[in-house]
C-alpha cells in the first residue's frame, strides 16, 4: 500500500477536501473553527481526521464536519477531542453521508470532550445519513468532567489532586495520539 499522506490543516483556508486516490490520507487540526467537508471518492481510500480543541477564558470554538462517501469499499474516521476551561465553549456538528452506491463502506465519527470548569459548555450533534444497506457506520459523542474517583485513586498512589487532574487530562489527549499512530 502507498505511504500515508499526513496533512496539518489547522491554518488551511480550504474547507473542501476530495480523496480520490488509494491509500491512507491523514489530516490533523488544532482549534480550527469553521466547516470541513471530506468526500471519499476512491474505493481503496482510507481517510483519518484527528482534531484537538482546547478552550480557555471566554473562547468560543465551532466545528462542522461532513464525511461523504460516493463509492463502495472506502473507510473514514473522524475523531475530535476537546478540553475546555473557564467559560470557553465548543459547538460541534458532524455528519456521515453515504450515497446509495457506497456499499461496504466503514465510517466512524467521534467527538469526545472534557470540561475542566462548571462554566465551560459543549454542544455536540453527530448524525448519520445512510442510504446503502451493507455498511458499518457509527457515531459517538461525550461531554464529561474528570471523575473524582479517578483523582482519589491517584491520590492513594501518592499523587496530589492537582497533579492527578493533569495526569488524567494528559491521558485524555494521549488517546488521540495513540489512535493517530494506529493509522
Amino acid at each position: 500500500m502507498k505511504k500515508p499522506t499526513y496533512t496539518d490543516i489547522t491554518h488551511d483556508k480550504k474547507k473542501n477536501y476530495r480523496i480520490d486516490s488509494a491509500g491512507k490520507h491523514v489530516f490533523f487540526l488544532y482549534n480550527r473553527s469553521g466547516e470541513l467537508n471530506f468526500t471519499v471518492a476512491h474505493p481503496k481510500a482510507r481517510l483519518y481526521v484527528f482534531g484537538l480543541y482546547e478552550g480557555a477564558k471566554n473562547e468560543k470554538l465551532k466545528l462542522s464536519t461532513t464525511q461523504k462517501h460516493t463509492v463502495p469499499g472506502a473507510k473514514s474516521t473522524i475523531l475530535i477531542k476537546g478540553i475546555f476551561r473557564d467559560r470557553s465553549s465548543f459547538n460541534f456538528d458532524g455528519i456521515i453521508k453515504l450515497d446509495p452506491k457506497a456499499q461496504k463502506t466503514e465510517a466512524f465519527l467521534e467527538n469526545r470532550n472534557l470540561l475542566l470548569s462548571d462554566k465551560a459548555r459543549v454542544t455536540t450533534e453527530p448524525a448519520l445519513e445512510i442510504y446503502p444497506d451493507n455498511v458499518i457506520c457509527t457515531h459517538a459523542a461525550t461531554v464529561s468532567q474528570i471523575d473524582p474517583e479517578h483523582v482519589h485513586y491517584l491520590q492513594t498512589r501518592g499523587i496530589d489532586p492537582q497533579e492527578a487532574r493533569k495526569v488524567l487530562t494528559q491521558g485524555f489527549i494521549d488517546d488521540l495520539i495513540t489512535q493517530r499512530d494506529d493509522c
